[in-house]
């Protein structure tokens, strides 16, 4: 049995990372620091909602909460991206975009959230692949600060959960290797290449 006051602490909290996460993020890309790379963070906003909805569709309750924020403030920055973001895109970025639509209709089509969520779920570690792409050769391009927040918001809305199944669990426990991933990449690879001077 769990206790729903805590699993209101816990969604608040990942509510609260989700969104601190954006602020350095967005403080790094006005100031032309960062460059989001438009096709992830626009493959971002298809995955992260249907996961977001899955969630709520599963009965994740509470640990729906941080997601449905982070979805939001994702469709942010891949606005934001047309303005600030590297314009970079392979014919492979426009296959994984191809594929997170997909997942949306499958979802409709076959009325299997599951498979919907698992398919975004792939989908969305392969989105990270431009990103990655990105970090290795441009390291310094990405802020460290907002990677941890936003592996520490999935961290705590796992935890909100009502319910732990693959529908509700799979999703956020992507995030958090991925954005684990992402921060290894950036601390290996800072030593390696020069900083760009402001």
């Amino acid at each position: 049995m769990f206790d729903p006051n805590l699993k209101i602490i816990f969604a608040t909290l990942a509510s609260i990372f989700a969104i601190a996460a954006y602020f350095p993020y967005l403080k790094e890309m006005l100031g032309g620091r960062t460059k989001p790379h438009m096709y992830t963070w626009l493959i971002w906003t298809i995955t992260t909602g249907t996961a977001a909805a899955g969630l709520w569709y599963g009965g994740g309750g509470y640990g729906a909460l941080g997601l449905t924020v982070s979805t939001f403030l994702t469709f942010l920055i891949f606005l934001l991206s047309f303005t600030y973001g590297t314009k970079n895109v392979t014919q492979g970025d426009v296959a994984i975009l191809l594929l997170a639509l997909s997942a949306i209709i499958i979802w409709w089509l076959l009325n299997s959230p599951l498979l919907a969520v698992l398919m975004v779920t792939a989908i969305d570690a392969i989105g990270y692949l431009p990103s990655f792409r990105k970090s290795f050769n441009e390291p310094w391009s990405e802020p460290i600060l907002s990677w941890i927040l936003f592996t520490l918001a999935p961290i705590f809305g796992l935890l909100a959960l009502s319910g732990y199944t693959l529908l509700t669990t799979t999703y956020l426990l992507m995030c958090i290797v991925a954005n684990i991933l992402m921060i290894t990449l950036c601390f290996l690879r800072r030593p390696l290449v020069q900083k760009p001077q402001p």
